[in-house]
């Protein structure tokens, strides 16, 4: 790693959704003003500059700028599944732990519809934070991946939008050898991806470094495999040099103490 780290779009919106979570609440028109504020002026950010921002979420961003209601701004088109809303579900996996599976699945369609509002995605991110929620309530990444299977199809049942999940809704995907596992900006093919790597095993270190080396879309992977393997590993497990050269290391670590205070049974 170079001594000059810069921070991309995942970290950004990940910090604004803790920032609106640990100051507001569950609040999707207090974290719309966010975006727009990081669009806009760079906040969130080390150096005032947003950068990296997709095709779906910089159109929702500036339709929400324009004055249209955060929760009717997201893309529900085919073309914007991109992993924009999945890559910033971090926080609400402490948020929301512990409370009611319908208080979860609202809070989640909610704050992806801000910016994508297709149903591939929303299902996409619920994945996430369960599967997340059962890392942070001490299951392995295997048991986790099973559990959240299990709850997936049942929460879903029926839902069409389900077959596009089906390497991992089929229990096949853990088997997967790496040349099969596709690591691009396509929502689905993300998810697959975080969830595999974590699947694979090693230490925080070795799980991130290979989620990166997958290629593709490799800052959003790597930041979706690193909550994760952060949650699984604990912070004990993050390499002490890494740490150390992370701009806004101390409003980070803010908000990660904010987080673990706000969950509603953390470890």
């Amino acid at each position: 790693m170079p001594d000059r780290v810069m921070p991309s779009d995942d970290t950004a919106l990940v910090l604004c959704t803790a920032r609106n979570l640990c100051e507001r609440g569950i609040d999707p028109e207090d974290f719309a003003r966010r975006l727009v504020g990081w669009l806009e002026k760079g906040e969130c950010t080390p150096n005032g500059k947003a950068v990296g921002v997709g095709r779906t979420t910089y159109e929702a961003v500036k339709r929400i700028a324009s004055g249209i209601p955060p929760l009717m701004a997201g893309g529900r088109g085919e073309r914007d599944n991109g992993n924009g809303s999945l890559m910033r579900m971090l926080p609400l996996i402490f948020y929301l732990y512990g409370r009611p599976e319908t208080e979860v699945k609202e809070v989640v369609r909610a704050y992806s519809s801000i910016t994508h509002a297709h149903m591939r995605s929303i299902i996409a991110c619920h994945t996430y934070v369960l599967f997340g929620m059962y890392l942070y309530g001490g299951s392995t990444p295997g048991e986790a991946y099973f559990r959240t299977v299990r709850e997936i199809r049942r929460l879903y049942e029926g839902e069409e939008e389900l077959r596009h999940f089906s390497r991992i809704l089929d229990g096949s995907l853990p088997d997967l050898r790496e040349k099969d596992v596709r690591s691009g900006g396509y929502v689905v093919h993300t998810l697959e991806a975080a969830l595999w790597v974590l699947m694979q095993g090693g230490s925080f270190r070795d799980t991130v470094l290979r989620a990166v080396n997958l290629g593709g879309d490799t800052d959003t992977v790597g930041a979706i495999v690193g909550g994760l393997a952060g949650i699984y590993h604990t912070v004990r497990g993050i390499p002490k040099e890494w740490i150390s050269r992370l701009p806004m290391r101390e409003e980070l670590e803010r908000v990660a103490v904010c987080l673990a205070e706000r969950s509603a049974t953390g470890r």
